[in-house]
Order: structure tokens, then C-alpha cells, then sequence
């Protein structure tokens, strides 16, 4: 799925997580190992803040459980 994930295009992966097909968690996750495999080669990322990342999607994601509920 990962694989899947780096090659859709911004509309596609906003609207499967409109469609909660994906999570803000999954592409983090591949942009991670996306990020693994190819940086050592093109070196472009010279800070990563996947930890920011994750607490900011789950802190997204909360949010949008509490709408639900109401």
C-alpha cells in the first residue's frame, strides 16, 4: 500500500481521506519509508519531524471524531 500511496496525486489522497479510506497516519508512513529509500541517494531532506507529524495528524484526527459525535 505504500507504494500506492507516494504515487497518488494530492486531489486523490484528500479524497480517500475524506472517504476515511486512508489516514493522515498512512501517508505519513509512506512518505517515511519513501523518504528511507531514496535520501541517502539525493540527500534533500536534511531534517525530518515525522514525530511532529504523527502527533499533529492523530490531534487532527481526534478532532475529527469529536465532530462526528456531534
Amino acid at each position: 500500500m505504500s507504494e500506492e500511496l507516494i504515487r497518488m496525486s494530492a486531489t486523490e489522497a484528500a479524497a480517500k481521506l475524506k472517504a476515511r479510506e486512508i489516514s493522515p497516519l498512512d501517508l505519513i508512513d509512506a512518505a517515511e519509508a519513501r523518504i528511507a529509500a531514496v535520501d541517502g541517494d539525493v540527500n534533500a531532506l536534511p531534517t525530518l519531524c515525522l514525530d511532529r507529524a504523527r502527533d499533529h495528524a492523530r490531534a487532527l484526527m481526534a478532532d475529527k471524531r469529536r465532530e462526528a459525535e456531534n
